[in-house]
């Protein structure tokens, strides 16, 4: 609790609970200005159901809000999370992935989520290196996004095994080396080169078509 009044919250609360215009300049300035008005419990349950806000930027900016709230965010991600949930419920696991503590609650909710959700937590396993073994299951398992997801975390994860698959993936699917963009590992680096350099000496061994002569 600050020593607020209602009536210095109550066009924060507005924005965050109400439709219409004009309400994502009042959530940004409210921010910038006065981001401590932001640890009051008035209002910190208020930007979490915004979360699901109809207007999608500012279920984004709440997201980058919360994000920087600290572990008192945590017990309020977990209040009445659905994992079968919609847009909102996988904008909390988001949130809940910038919080060191997060990682037994995401596993913990990882078997039950769905959709949108499942891919959410998937993605956020990766900040973890104890997950790497996890990972490496899923990817045996999970289908269309949600396999996406799980590459994404294993391009953030480290060790033998990790690099082993990694090999194995891209001698199989190539395409899939998108998702090592953001890693910083040696190893990463390492497979992709040695296979482009692969990929360059079978063009030069093979005999060209008349088109590519």
């Amino acid at each position: 609790y600050l020593e607020l009044s209602y009536g210095q919250l109550h066009p924060l609360l507005e924005a965050l609970t109400t439709t219409g215009g004009g309400r994502m300049e009042i959530i940004q300035s409210a921010w910038e200005h006065h981001p401590e008005m932001f640890q009051d419990y008035r209002v910190l349950p208020a930007v979490v159901k915004g979360l699901g806000d109809g207007y999608g930027e500012i279920g984004d900016l709440n997201v980058s809000i919360l994000k920087q709230c600290g572990p008192a965010v945590l017990p309020l991600l977990k209040e009445g999370f659905d994992p079968a949930g919609n847009r909102a419920m996988a904008r909390r696991v988001e949130v809940a992935a910038a919080m060191e503590d997060a990682g037994p609650w995401l596993r913990e909710i990882l078997p039950a989520a769905k959709k949108d959700v499942r891919a959410a937590v998937l993605t956020a396993l990766g900040g973890d290196p104890d997950n790497g073994p996890l990972l490496l299951e899923l990817v045996q398992t999970e289908r269309g996004g949600c396999r996406d997801a799980v590459l994404q975390s294993l391009a953030l994860q480290e060790g033998e095994a990790v690099r082993a698959f990694w090999e194995t993936e891209l001698a199989k699917r190539s395409g899939s080396v998108k998702f090592l963009n953001p890693s910083q590992t040696e190893w990463s680096a390492e497979v992709v080169s040695a296979g482009l350099r692969r990929r360059l000496e079978d063009f030069f061994q093979r005999t060209p078509t008349r088109e590519e002569c």
